[in-house]
């Protein structure tokens, strides 16, 4: 059974991605950028911070110790967390650069800066 969910932040949350759109072509450059030796980098107001690392085979891994598949439709980057199915999706910002922050929000409307990063 999956799990559905919009963006649940908790210690070992599936990755919380929810953010702005700009165009569809855009999107797979930043998808692009993300399995070309770039993680994305969510930090939260009270200092903590996620890693996302995302593999070209569709599997990801986060710092938090998760990890999964993900997928990519549209706008959509969607991902379901092995451990227990939980599913999330979530719009995924289209042309940032990295090094470029944008606002995002968790799943409990929690503000939290995105930013796409080297891989560590």
């Amino acid at each position: 059974m999956i799990r559905r969910g919009c963006f649940r932040h908790a210690p070992r949350a599936a990755v919380a991605l929810s953010l702005a759109l700009f165009s569809h072509a855009a999107v797979a450059s930043t998808m692009d950028r993300l399995l070309e030796g770039h993680d994305l980098r969510l930090d939260y107001r009270d200092g903590s911070t996620v890693t996302v690392s995302f593999d070209a085979d569709g599997n990801y891994r986060s710092s938090t110790g998760s990890s999964g598949t993900w997928t990519l439709a549209g706008d959509q980057l969607c991902t379901v967390r092995s451990s227990d199915d939980y599913a999330s999706c979530g719009v995924l910002d289209s042309d940032k650069v990295p090094g470029q922050p944008w606002p995002s929000f968790d799943g409990e409307g929690r503000p939290v800066t995105a930013i796409v990063t080297p891989a560590e």
